[in-house]
């Protein structure tokens, strides 16, 4: 989290940051600093997969008819290589 909280103060950037994962693109750091719930992205930008996970299922419970969450939670399991939830989650975000 102190890496976390390090990019959101500006303190580190894509050429200094000590982060082994992609840096969080400004659109999701201007939507973070509006206070919209994009934990689960950030989560899944710094290769925390379960944490992201959590997140997007607190998604699909605050608001059922948004199908964005299941794409995202099926990029974190993507990311674990768990490739059936993948799938199964992409399928919720198509139908």
């Amino acid at each position: 989290m102190l890496a976390l909280a390090q990019c959101l103060r500006g303190e580190t950037s894509p050429t200094n940051h000590s982060l082994s994962t992609p840096y969080p693109t400004p659109e999701v750091l201007n939507h973070f600093e509006q206070g919209e719930q994009y934990w689960g992205h950030l989560y899944r930008m710094l290769g925390q997969y379960q944490e992201a996970i959590k997140d997007y299922d607190k998604d699909i419970e605050l608001d059922s008819e948004n199908i964005w969450p299941y794409h995202y939670k099926g990029m974190a399991y993507r990311g674990l290589e768990q490739y059936e939830l993948a799938i199964q989650s992409w399928k919720r975000y198509r139908d």
